[in-house]
């Protein structure tokens, strides 16, 4: 099974509060992208795909040459998130994989188990995205006012990683382009609206999305804690 993993770091970070895009945010001396690319590397994928946007494509270059990074390929991105994974998509028509998986970079602690774990769902179903269980209550709100409680038991928090069979993501995106729509929030979402079944695996609760300045502290201690229990990742 020929396997590409799709690495999407061409945000802007218009709330991170960083005179970079987040992606630079370093992380005991590394940007945050960097870390985002070290399991899929030491998995043998047969394509690594990074998607920056090409305003920031020669500093990107410049990242991966200071920490002798190789075998990574960097492609410019899309208006939206949704626009930068059918970039990647497209990139990899010639390249004959089967399965895609595709990852937020701003997920810099998906562990090398997670990945594995859906990479092995994928061989006996189309797709597979982690997810995890709220742990908190979770209310329906309109304009500050509670308008009722949500039931946890069916709700789940999606994750990346997310695992797809190459033809069928290829095809939804293709669909959507056709709809004219393209700001999906993530790509199980495509699927879904085309009224394909979603395969789920565990999350992780350390695989946190890094999407406001405060949560690089948090961030600082999973780093932390994952170096400490010796967690691949």
């Amino acid at each position: 099974m020929k396997r590409a993993i799709v690495i999407l770091a061409g945000g802007r970070g218009s709330r991170f509060g960083y005179d970079k895009p987040k992606q630079f945010a370093r992380m005991n001396g590394k940007p945050m992208f960097i870390w985002s690319l070290m399991v899929p590397m030491s998995l043998n994928f047969d394509h690594i795909v990074l998607v920056f946007n090409e305003d920031w494509m020669d500093e990107a270059i410049s990242e991966l040459e200071m920490e002798d990074i190789h075998g990574v390929e960097l492609i410019g991105g899309g208006r939206t998130r949704q626009l930068s994974v059918w970039n990647a998509l497209k990139y990899l028509e010639r390249c004959d994989v089967d399965v895609v998986l595709i990852h937020d970079a701003n997920r810099p602690f998906a562990t090398c188990d997670l990945y594995r774990r859906v990479v092995s769902d994928l061989s006996k179903y189309d797709s597979c995205v982690p997810i995890v269980k709220p742990r908190d209550s979770v209310y329906e709100m309109e304009d500050s006012v509670v308008l009722g409680l949500m039931k946890r038991e069916s709700l789940g928090l999606i994750q990346t990683p997310q695992g797809f069979r190459y033809d069928l993501i290829m095809k939804c995106h293709k669909m959507a382009i056709e709809e004219g729509k393209e700001d999906f929030p993530d790509d199980s979402s495509i699927l879904l609206h085309f009224g394909y079944p979603i395969h789920t695996t565990r999350g992780e609760l350390t695989n946190l999305k890094i999407t406001f300045e405060e949560d690089m502290s948090l961030a600082k201690y999973i780093l932390q804690f994952l170096e400490s229990k010796s967690i691949k990742f």
